[in-house]
């Protein structure tokens, strides 16, 4: 149960940063230019617009963005023995969607 708590906050945290955070010499703002992605702030809401290519439309919402990261999460995870690797998949799934309840119930 606490592999999964820790893999959900590592999930909801690195997706948060790459969506919606600046970075160090932002580098996430880069990362974002480089894939495409344009901020638009409409009244008080920030949206994001991809140009198309795939990593922009991953990049540009949230829900597509998490099971990304919580694929390499997981994987990582199961390759340094933290969880096995039968219970990559489902905890894919789930890490991805308490992440995503995270950033909703935060950014809305």
């Amino acid at each position: 149960m606490f592999n999964l708590i820790l893999l959900t906050f590592a999930t909801w945290r690195l997706g948060s940063l790459i969506r919606n955070e600046s970075g160090p010499y932002k580098i996430f703002d880069k990362f974002r230019d480089w894939a495409g992605i344009t901020e638009v702030y409409e009244g008080e809401d920030r949206v994001l617009y991809g140009n198309g290519t795939v990593i922009s439309e991953i990049l540009e919402c949230f829900w597509c963005l998490s099971i990304w990261v919580a694929m390499f999460i997981c994987v990582l995870a199961a390759a340094g023995g933290l969880i096995t690797w039968q219970q990559v998949f489902f905890s894919i799934l789930a890490t991805s969607a308490i992440s995503i309840i995270i950033e909703e119930k935060i950014f809305n």
